[in-house]
């Protein structure tokens, strides 16, 4: 049998059975993406590197459930290093693979270092758009033959463009052509933190410039190739009476980068000029396409809805994934009173805020709503999240009734909801009933710190260290607005491959807070789909791999149009839909903005309903669409699948979504939706 075969096999059965014991939704429903030891798709002769956790990049996932991550491959050399793109083991793409040219550079210029080690070149943060399938990312760039047509200087590059038409954005060294003359981009930042991309293929990059003084050699760039226009430039007027834009810090225009799709940017950079202090210098804004800039909040200014004299104290803080289509974000911002009222009990808060302005979320010392009367603490900054819908989350310590502190070993939680209607999902010294009990016995939460991701259904996963008495372990726990919280993946499940056997949970990696267009990070999708890399056996043995989410579960992620295959459905109602009628429902033409009828009752199925809908309720329980009309178990539990016969012509990205209905066909439940790709 072939090696890659023999590795994915045991992949996909060592989550098989881990499913028994453990009952996570990875290892009942996970796939295998890549693997270590595999052939390298697309590449002859090249196999994905064994020896290592780190042979892949965290993945990334658009809001099709595809993924796109960067993977050291074996022979090691100048081109050991590929991006590759697909759904799952069958359709994995080569984009892009080190030392080879790319359109916009010179013959003879490659993607790669002067290093003629393993690891040169080729970064490992792409970025992938929400839909349309554009892509982002960055390298380092070397010309072998001629090395003096890339010093340093002029070495590194963004690169832009969908699979087969990759395309140059930005190269260190050569001339911005926003600006005028002489101006050349300098150093290109090769993190993605700081470029994002939305679904038009509108990227936003910040970058500091060559040929310019410490006064205006930083600036914030937006657009595609050949198109690129100013956002802001230090040293330039800002929207503010007699100032002028200034740098977050050195060349780096704002460390806070984010763009939506209708191509509104926030960004928090800092004004200079008369009066202004490190006091009052920072500054929130947001660019709208077409529309100019707005500074919307500034440090130092009155605090809305507080007291005169409350202001806005230091600097604010929000990540890339809170922005989103309303061109609303969540920030945590301290205030400061000179002492009169505001202490170090009362000083931190939430707000929600853009260019028609900023209103207060929750405030350090505000009630809980817990029956201990125990009131918020101290937020954590990087962990605040709001989706598109005004759900927030974040962790938090908790006080005492009248402020004071709580025993170290129950002070913290995981919160999720809206302002006076907080859901605490987990609380530190809690048993965590959720995850199977070890043979030591249950899992109680430890400090909660966990990372915090939020999608537009409310669902947040995040990563939670518990101990049973002797262990301490990692678990990612998600919760779904109406079936609760569940174990997205067990610590204690294990793998068993041809290349190494153990756990994986505390080596798994993934694309962190980084949001993308769509109001979400960047590794976990609106329909509840995410993607990540674990490691296993310490660190021997490496794969990338995707889950999901919610109510309804379809496996595999993507088939061959003229093979044809079966796309096996789970759904998941929970307790609350057991014993309930259910439809699945398809369609050709996208989830948004959705549908909602009358037949069905208040709730909007994201579906848009067209001809192929119309197949899927034709041929409910056929042999081409079974169990498709059906009821769930006592558990809320069913299967289902979906047959497509080969060379039917059929391709494109299919989603369908599970409706629960009761006697009088209204609607119980809708799932989120689930895509499959036919290629």
């Amino acid at each position: 049998m072939n090696p890659s075969t023999t590795l994915r096999t045991a992949l996909v059965l060592s989550l098989a059975i881990s499913s028994a014991a453990a009952q996570s939704i990875m290892s009942q429903h996970g796939e295998v993406v890549l693997a270590c030891g595999e052939s390298a798709p697309g590449i002859p002769g090249f196999n994905i590197y064994s020896a290592s956790a780190f042979s892949f990049g965290s993945p990334v996932i658009d809001q099709n459930g595809t993924i796109l991550v960067q993977a050291r491959l074996d022979p090691t050399g100048i081109d050991d290093r590929a991006i590759f793109i697909g759904r799952n083991a069958s359709d994995m793409q080569l984009v892009v693979q080190s030392n080879t040219n790319v359109a916009g550079l010179p013959a003879g210029t490659t993607l790669r270092s002067s290093s003629t080690s393993s690891g040169s070149g080729l970064e490992n943060d792409p970025i992938i758009s929400p839909f349309n399938e554009i892509l982002l990312f960055g390298s380092r760039i070397y010309d072998a033959t001629t090395p003096t047509n890339t010093p340093t200087t002029s070495d590194s590059a963004l690169f832009w463009g969908p699979v087969g038409a990759i395309q140059l954005l930005a190269r260190e060294g050569t001339q911005v052509s926003a600006l005028p003359a002489g101006n050349l981009f300098g150093s290109v930042s090769l993190s993605r933190q700081y470029y994002k991309i939305n679904s038009g293929g509108v990227a936003v990059f910040p970058t500091d410039l060559q040929n310019a003084t410490s006064a205006d050699d930083a600036v914030l760039l937006t657009g595609s190739p050949g198109a690129l226009i100013v956002v802001a430039r230090e040293g330039d007027p800002a929207p503010l009476a007699g100032l002028n834009w200034a740098a977050a810090s050195g060349g780096t225009m704002s460390f806070l980068v984010g763009i939506n799709d209708l191509g509104d940017i926030v960004f928090s950079p800092k004004v200079s000029g008369p009066g202004v202090t490190t006091a009052n210098d920072y500054v929130m804004a947001t660019y709208q396409a077409g529309g100019g800039t707005t500074i919307w909040a500034r440090e130092g200014d009155q605090a809305p809805g507080m007291p005169a004299g409350t202001v806005l104290s230091g600097a604010p803080s929000t990540t890339s994934a809170n922005w989103n289509n309303t061109g609303q974000t969540v920030i945590s911002w301290a205030m400061d009173d000179g002492g009169v009222s505001v202490t170090s009990l009362n000083d931190q808060a939430l707000w929600v805020g853009g260019i028609a302005g900023m209103s207060m979320v929750v405030r350090e010392g505000d009630p809980t709503g817990l029956p201990g009367g125990e009131t918020f603490g101290v937020f954590n900054n990087n962990s605040v999240k709001m989706n598109e819908n005004g759900t927030f989350a974040f962790y938090c310590t908790l006080r005492d009734a009248s402020g004071g502190s709580l025993p170290t070993t129950n002070d913290s939680a995981m919160v999720t909801g809206t302002p006076g209607n907080w859901t605490f999902l987990l609380r530190e010294g809690e048993i965590v009933p959720e995850i199977a009990p070890s043979t030591n016995g249950p899992w109680t939460a430890n400090s909660v710190t966990g990372q915090t991701n939020l999608n537009s259904r409310g669902q947040l996963l995040f990563n939670q260290t518990c101990n049973d008495g002797p262990n301490n372990l990692t678990h990612y726990l998600v919760y779904t607005p109406g079936l609760g919280l569940q174990v997205a993946f067990n610590a204690t499940a294990s793998y068993t491959t041809a290349l190494g056997t153990g756990t994986a949970t505390t080596s798994i990696s993934n694309a962190g807070t980084q949001g993308n267009s769509d109001g979400g990070p960047l590794w976990l999708n609106n329909a509840g789909d995410f993607a990540f890399r674990t490691s296993i056996d310490s660190g021997v043995v490496a794969a990338i791999v995707r889950g999901h989410a919610g109510r309804l579960h379809g496996t595999p992620a993507s088939i061959d149009s003229a093979a044809g295959g079966t796309h096996s459905f789970t759904v998941a109602a929970g307790a609350a839909g057991a014993n309930n009628l259910y439809a699945i429902l398809g369609t050709q033409s996208g989830t948004r903005p959705g549908t909602v009828l009358p037949t069905f009752g208040p709730m909007t199925i994201p579906l848009n309903f067209d001809a192929y809908t119309t197949l899927t309720v034709n041929f409910f329980n056929s042999p081409l669409y079974t169990n498709t009309l059906w009821f769930t178990d006592g558990n809320g539990d069913s299967t289902a699948s979906f047959s497509l016969p080969p060379a039917t012509g059929l391709t494109g990205v299919l989603h369908h979504a599970v409706v629960g209905l009761d006697l009088n066909l209204m609607e119980t439940f809708v799932s989120a939706p689930v895509a499959l790709r036919v290629n």
